[in-house]
């Protein structure tokens, strides 16, 4: 005989919903954990999935960002960036939440061609050795 462990009256669909929020915290490592073995199987199908969101993300800000390079005007997809007018902190990058936060803020990014992006991060480099070299002087 298999007995209920729900009250009398309540049915199935609302003391599960109860039980993931009494265990929400080990619901979540447990799916975080069949997450990671399903991507360590499934290597190849993992990166497809990575890749089109990746590329959706990417067209969604060039739209939101109007589309073309900033500086030259070039409107090609594949060589556009995001440049960050606030550099971001480099030790610890991720992409994903990266372009999300440009995605939310477009004002604090510029859409470059991956020429005119490598030019704006020359001249940075360039004024930043110049300011070292004054204040040491």
């Amino acid at each position: 005989m298999i007995r209920k462990r729900w009250k009398t009256g309540e049915d199935w669909n609302t003391y599960q919903r109860e039980w993931r929020q009494r265990n929400l915290e080990r619901e979540r490592k447990h799916d975080r954990e069949r997450s990671r073995l399903w991507r360590k199987r499934n290597p190849e199908r993992n990166r497809q999935i990575r890749r089109k969101t990746q590329l959706t993300l990417k067209h969604k800000i060039i739209n939101a960002l109007g589309g073309k390079c900033g500086m030259c005007g070039n409107n090609d997809s594949i060589v556009l960036e995001v440049h960050h007018k606030v550099p971001l902190n480099t030790k610890n990058r991720q992409p994903y939440k990266e372009w999300r936060k440009a995605l939310k803020n477009p004002e604090s990014c510029t859409l470059l061609c991956a020429n005119c992006h490598i030019k704006v991060h020359y001249d940075m480099d360039n004024k930043k050795t110049e300011i070292i070299t004054a204040t040491e002087a």
